[in-house]
C-alpha cells in the first residue's frame, strides 16, 4: 500500500533549513511534520518505513537533507527526491550492518552567524574534521552515542559535548574571555 501526503504551497529546496519538532512515535508522523513545514510530499509503503523513533528530536534551521541523513542512517532505507517528491524505499545494496553512524551538525557564534573552519573531533579518538563555509560538519564513527564531541576555534572558549544518537549537534561558541 502506497501514501502520498500533500502540503504548503512554497517551494523548499532539500538543501533549505527548516525548524521541526518531531514526537516520539513512527517514522511516518515525522514525514507528516516536515510536509507541514515545507511543500514537499514523501512516497513511501508502509512495510518499508513501519520504524519507531525513540524519542523526541528538535531541529532549529537544520538543512532538510541533514535531517534525512540522520533519520535513515541507521537503517536499511534510502531517499531520494524528484519534482517535490521524497521516495523512500528499501536499500537493496547495502546491509543495515554496514551503516556507519554519522554525527553531524552547525557551529554558530552567540550572534548566529555560522562559523567556517572549527575543528571538530571525537575525544580521544582520531576522528575529527572542520565545518565548512556554512557552520555544517559531520563525523563517521563506528559507535556514536555517548561519545565526546570537542568544538574548538582561534579566539572562540572550547566546547565539549556528550553526543545522545539520533541528535543533531547546533552549537554555538562565546568569545574566549582571557
Amino acid at each position: 500500500m502506497l501514501f502520498i501526503k500533500s502540503s504548503n504551497i512554497y517551494a523548499t529546496q532539500i538543501e533549505d533549513s527548516i525548524s521541526v519538532a518531531l514526537k516520539k512515535g513512527s517514522l511516518q508522523d515525522a514525514f507528516v511534520a516536515i510536509e507541514q513545514k515545507t511543500d514537499l510530499r514523501f512516497l513511501y509503503s508502509n512495510e518499508d518505513v513501519n520504524i519507531c523513533l525513540e524519542e523526541d528530536t528538535l531541529f532549529r534551521k537544520v538543512p532538510l537533507k541533514d535531517i534525512l541523513t540522520l533519520f535513515f542512517q541507521k537503517t536499511d532505507l534510502t531517499w531520494n527526491i524528484q519534482d517535490r517528491i521524497i521516495f523512500v524505499k528499501k536499500n537493496t545494496n547495502k546491509k543495515q550492518s554496514n551503516v556507519v553512524p554519522i554525527i553531524s551538525g552547525r557551529v554558530r557564534d552567540e550572534q548566529g552567524r555560522t562559523l567556517s573552519g572549527v575543528s571538530v573531533f571525537i575525544k580521544d579518538t582520531s576522528i575529527e574534521t572542520i565545518t565548512d563555509v556554512n557552520g555544517l560538519f559531520s563525523l563517521e564513527a563506528e559507535e556514536t552515542n555517548g561519545k565526546i564531541i570537542v568544538f574548538s576555534f582561534a579566539g572562540m572558549e572550547r566546547k565539549e559535548v556528550i553526543y545522545k544518537d539520533p541528535e543533531y549537534l547546533d552549537i554555538v561558541l562565546r568569545k574566549d574571555s582571557f
